[in-house]
């Protein structure tokens, strides 16, 4: 197994032999996670930090932050741990701050 930016057919491969065997191989997309998938996540995640927040503070997340399940783990991850270390609750204008800094990072 392995993974790449694009399917085996759009690769220059010189050598006949390895082009048709790279081609035998099925090759399959990864899609971006479905909202479904993403909010599932969210809600577990802040279950096992022991986080409380709102829909609407967990619909902010979901839609003004990167669309992957490693980057929505890592900021609730940061998110907790900032909101503990200032004895804050998770709010929007919280969430906006913890955002701030991880663009001048």
């Amino acid at each position: 197994m392995w993974t790449a930016d694009r399917p085996a057919q759009a690769w220059d491969v010189q050598l006949k032999d390895l082009s048709s065997r790279l081609l035998a191989f099925p090759a399959l997309r990864i899609a971006q996670p479905e909202d479904a998938l993403l909010e599932a996540l969210l809600v577990k995640k802040m279950s096992e930090l022991q986080i409380e927040m709102n829909q609407s503070v967990s619909s902010f997340i979901l839609t003004h932050t990167e669309r992957s399940a490693e980057f929505l783990i890592s900021f609730l991850e940061k998110l907790n741990h900032l909101s503990l270390s200032e004895k804050r609750k998770v709010t929007i204008p919280f969430i906006k701050e913890v955002m701030q800094l991880q663009e001048k990072v």
